[in-house]
């Protein structure tokens, strides 16, 4: 990702679309990382994880897992247990985190026209007693 399209993305994500909601990841007021969630567009019955990014420097220390935690508890608050997001499907890094928090592949699949890289689709269903 070049500066432009990081520019373009933090702004969109400090300044989010109605009914997102953006959580960032900061210490001594240092930018760590950022989550952007909110309503799934396909299914508004469940929640959806628009974005979770670290910065490389504090990729490995728990940033990443931080913020998805918060992020499935405020979506699971306001009612929406079952969460979703898209990976890049070359990513095990990222896919390692999701599921180590729960996530499960669906099997869906696509390549957002935005990046022309393959992504799957992952899946957090509430836990029920």
């Amino acid at each position: 990702m070049d500066i432009d399209a990081a520019t373009k993305l933090l702004s969109n994500a400090v300044n989010p679309k109605p009914g997102r909601s953006t959580l960032i990841a900061e210490e001594a007021e240092i930018g760590l990382g950022f989550a952007s969630f909110g309503s799934d567009p396909d299914d508004e019955t469940k929640g959806h994880l628009f974005s979770l990014y670290v910065s490389p420097e504090s990729a490995g220390k728990g940033v990443g897992t931080k913020l998805l935690s918060k992020v499935v508890a405020e979506l699971t608050q306001i009612g929406k247990p079952d969460i979703t997001l898209w990976v890049f499907k070359e990513n095990p890094i990222a896919i390692g985190l999701y599921r180590k928090s729960g996530f499960a592949e669906t099997g869906r699949e696509k390549t957002d026209e935005r990046w022309q890289i393959p992504q799957i689709e992952m899946l957090c269903k509430a836990i029920t007693q």
